[in-house]
């Protein structure tokens, strides 16, 4: 009799084990944010929207554009590179919307 309680036990959790593992499994949802490859070509930099001036002008008193190029979204906004040169020559880029705010690269999630 001891015997017949203990496999029914055993039948019992591992049905219980094996749900709550499904549960779990249904419950976890993966997310991605696929980043798209934006493609630079380079403009005048008097062809830059002021508004994109004006923010890099308050994110870097004294900067002085070197290079500017824009890239267009696959919303078919446009994305503005401004480039510096640091005082070892090399170039530092900032990116912003047309807006003039700061344009964030999306990175992947998963999870």
């Amino acid at each position: 009799m001891k015997s017949i309680l203990m496999i029914a036990f055993a039948v019992c959790i591992s049905s219980a084990v094996l749900f709550a593992n499904k549960s779990i499994q249904a419950n976890q949802v993966e997310t991605t944010v696929v980043q798209e490859e934006l493609v630079f070509n380079d403009i005048a930099i008097e062809k830059v929207p002021v508004k994109v001036i004006e923010a890099f002008g308050e994110d870097n008193k004294d900067a002085v554009i070197a290079k500017a190029a824009v890239a267009t979204t696959a919303e078919e906004t446009s994305v503005y590179r401004i480039s510096v040169k640091d005082t070892q020559g090399e170039s530092i880029h900032y990116f912003y919307n047309e807006d003039g705010s700061k344009f964030e690269k999306e990175e992947s999630l998963e999870g």
